[in-house]
């Protein structure tokens, strides 16, 4: 599915774009040695911030380009990586180009570790081959998110009102970060901010009436919604201090709107309506009569009805993650893929 975020990591913790394809209008770029003629090739790119789940290949991709395309000529290139775990596999050192080609893009597989967050590469065209007017090099910044096994995704949309619906929920970790600060008697204070991933939360397959999976012709699981029922998803921030009384009796849930589906019957625009709660393990929360949960988030949604201005308010969702997985520390529990 190779896809990427909209935004990179720091927007991410208060309110990231939904769809999982990305680009930043900013980079960063190395000009080339002045001595370089206007002959030289330089780096562009449409997107440089790539966010990648376990499940997916790792393929960015850039462009060489060139002003004079007269000649067919040859350059060389480069890349680092600001950690030893971040590769590209059989990167391709030296790009020709025929006489009057002016662009070549080259995709690259990514070698990274599930768990990397915001890892960087720089890719280039070596000194003597690069042209003065453009950007000798451009920085990318990659991630892959972690899969958290077990976790469930809860909901009153689906159900009678009162008892709802409860499914496996794709979540996947997208870091954290931990900041210091002093309270108002002058007592550090440490902050961890914890983000997910959460991948097409009404997944749900579709049966028949004789309870059977029911099946797209390319093989993939027909869900509730039909085709509107993926492709999209949301980031959440759970957030946790050191001295609890500045977060409320729990720590906060901030997260961001996703689309559910393009039916202009059912246009299905989630829409926030205010933070939710976590609840760590040991803390009992009761989602409907007689079901009750821990280690679980607890928020609910609007869901608009297309352009009918009619739809649903208020309602309750929750995610549920799995025993002994600490979701500050974002440990605790093998995640998919690794012993």
């Amino acid at each position: 599915m190779n896809r990427i975020f909209k935004n990179g990591y720091a927007v991410a913790l208060a309110t990231l774009a939904l769809a999982f394809t990305a680009c930043t209008d900013e980079y960063e770029y190395d000009p080339a040695a002045p001595e370089t003629g206007a002959a030289g090739a330089y780096i562009s790119a449409d997107e440089t911030t790539f966010i990648f789940t376990q499940d997916e290949e790792p393929i960015i991709t850039f462009t060489v380009e060139r002003h004079d395309t007269e000649e067919a000529k040859s350059y060389k290139l480069f890349y680092t990586s600001d950690d030893p775990d971040v590769s590209i596999k059989d990167f391709p050192t030296e790009v020709s180009f025929a006489a009057g080609e002016e662009s070549k893009t080259l995709p690259v597989n990514l070698t990274l570790p599930a768990g990397t967050i915001g890892k960087e590469i720089v890719i280039g065209v070596n000194d003597e081959d690069a042209y003065v007017y453009g950007s000798k090099s451009m920085t990318f910044t990659v991630s892959v998110c972690r899969r958290v096994p077990g976790a469930m995704f809860y909901t009153r949309f689906i159900g009678d009102g009162t008892h709802g619906s409860l499914w496996d929920a794709i979540i996947y970790e997208y870091g954290k970060t931990t900041s210091q600060r002093t309270d108002t008697e002058g007592n550090p204070v440490t902050i961890t901010k914890s983000t997910f991933y959460l991948k097409d939360p009404y997944n749900l397959q579709a049966t028949d009436e004789n309870g059977n999976p029911l099946y797209n012709e390319d093989g993939t699981p027909q869900t509730i919604f039909g085709d509107n029922g993926v492709g999209y998803g949301l980031t959440f921030t759970i957030s946790s201090s050191s001295h609890r009384a500045e977060l409320g009796s729990n720590p906060t849930l901030f997260y961001a709107d996703a689309t559910v589906t393009d039916d202009p019957a059912f246009t299905g625009t989630i829409i926030p309506s205010g933070d939710g709660t976590y609840y760590p393990e040991g803390e009992q929360v009761t989602l409907e009569p007689g079901v009750t949960a821990e280690n679980v988030v607890v928020f609910s949604w609007m869901l608009q009805i297309g352009d009918t201005g009619a739809g649903y308010n208020g309602v309750p969702h929750a995610i549920l993650f799995p025993k002994g997985y600490d979701v500050i520390d974002q440990s605790g529990l093998p995640v998919q893929g690794e012993e």
